[in-house]
């Protein structure tokens, strides 16, 4: 098993690097990084008789040297890395293939330098990944610079009143391999200023909702907990705000978490994005590993 650090010749991967370190750390196992190079050098279109195409591989052949060396500065003074380069037409293709070959539990990846800094925001080529891997997918807020070395508790965020139960083995195995435990959560946005008779009718749709949502964290629980080798839930909580940066933001996080979602019913053996992930997604603060939908 292993854990796959996969970046390009033109995109920044030192806080995906970096997370890989705390999860190779952690789970004990080893980090591969990964540079996906491009190959749109064989169509006819990118090859003449005028040296056009030899001077882009030059230039390609220097960004990838850069790209490298990147990456291993990013790596912890007592951190150990292979590092291979492979080359495609699909980045997403190339490094789905490298993860089946390396048996990774994880495929890391880093957000767009478009985003804020501390935050998580899909770029292109991160979008497809997300889209279509087979395996959990670890997306990384911009500018993730740990102190700490190792993971330290999965903070799973789910919706219970939804088909969801198919997640659990997959976070349990998950918390397993790091060895860490799980806090179950469930966010939503409610208005903090009901006014009128909508105060009665959402009190009565609110309550109602809860008592579901707590029925499900505990079927969580003892999914989760049952079972050969288990895995430990350390606690489950609803989380509410106005807005979803209040309801994420009011989350008591702690150094070493990581959250973990599944993906939207909308996949097909892979992962998906949801709405309700999508906004966790652009607030959270910690690292974020999304599931597949298992396969049936």
């Amino acid at each position: 098993m292993s854990v796959l650090v996969g970046f390009g010749v033109d995109t920044k991967s030192r806080a995906s690097v970096r997370f890989g370190a705390d999860l190779a750390r952690t789970s004990g196992e080893p980090l591969i990084l990964c540079c996906v190079v491009q190959d749109r050098f064989s169509s006819a279109q990118m090859s003449d008789f005028s040296g056009v195409s030899d001077d882009w591989k030059k230039e390609i052949r220097g960004m990838t040297s850069q790209a490298i060396a990147d990456a291993k500065s990013a790596l912890p003074d007592d951190a150990t890395a292979e590092v291979v380069v492979r080359t495609g037409r699909s980045v997403t293709r190339v490094l789905h293939n490298e993860a089946v070959d390396r048996n990774a539990q994880v495929l890391v990846t880093g957000s767009s330098v478009r985003g804020p800094l501390g935050r998580i925001v899909l770029g292109s080529t991160t979008d497809r990944l997300v889209h279509s891997s087979p395996l959990p997918i670890a997306l990384v807020p911009r500018g993730y610079n740990s102190d700490r070395t190792e993971v330290s508790r999965l903070v799973f965020a789910v919706d219970p009143s939804r088909r969801t139960e198919r997640y659990y083995d997959s976070v349990a195995r998950l918390a397993r391999w790091l060895g860490v435990g799980i806090e179950v959560v469930t966010f939503a946005v409610r208005s903090s200023k009901p006014s009128g008779l909508g105060a009665f009718a959402d009190q009565g749709v609110y309550s109602t909702w809860k008592e579901q949502v707590l029925r499900g964290h505990r079927s969580i629980v003892t999914a989760v907990e049952s079972g050969e080798g288990s895995a430990g839930v350390t606690g489950t909580s609803i989380i509410t705000g106005d807005r979803w940066s209040s309801a994420v933001n009011s989350f008591d996080w702690q150094d070493g978490d990581v959250l973990v979602v599944g993906s939207s019913e909308s996949a097909l053996h892979g992962v998906f994005l949801g709405s309700t992930a999508t906004h966790i997604m652009r607030h959270s603060p910690v690292p974020m590993i999304m599931l597949p939908q298992p396969r049936r």
